[in-house]
């Protein structure tokens, strides 16, 4: 039996009782963490730590919505890359992050929302916004994989 049991999950720092035998935390999606437990015996002395990693995959594909050229930043490149793909029939891998104003198509408004995001105080691209993640509230049905700028 133990007095307590130390729990380090990433940046996560918990003390469980020593009889605990499970424990429910948030851990990133898509990404290896660490996880590492070091028991406290009755006399307070710090026991042997057990480690393992945890996977929680992601429920779908990780982009940033506006980071059109994945190079992990919005900028004007992104909407010179959104034209292209418009009007020169450039393929990307995930329209989702083309898709700025998040309705669901691949248009002009696309490029213009992020010009008015960049420039004039417009509305932040929607969910996952600057952060990668995955495409929620919304499901539509633009095709996605996971970018080279989203671990």
């Amino acid at each position: 039996s133990y007095s307590s049991i130390n729990l380090q999950l990433g940046a996560t720092s918990l003390t469980l009782p020593g009889n605990v035998t499970s424990v429910t935390l948030p851990a990133p999606l898509g990404l290896n963490t660490t996880a590492i437990l070091t028991p406290v015996s009755t006399c307070g002395a710090l026991l042997l730590p057990v480690s393992c990693q945890i996977f929680c995959p992601s429920p779908g594909p990780l982009f940033i919505r506006g980071d059109v050229n994945l190079d992990g930043i919005r900028n004007l490149a992104d909407v010179s890359s959104q034209l292209s793909i418009l009007f020169q029939s450039v393929n990307h891998t995930c329209l989702d992050a083309v898709d700025t104003n998040d309705d669901g198509n691949i248009d002009i408004s696309d490029p213009v929302f992020m010009l008015l995001f960049l420039y004039s105080g417009g509305l932040a691209p929607a969910a996952p916004g600057a952060t990668c993640g995955i495409d929620t509230p919304t499901q539509d049905f633009l095709p996605c994989q996971t970018g080279q700028n989203c671990p």
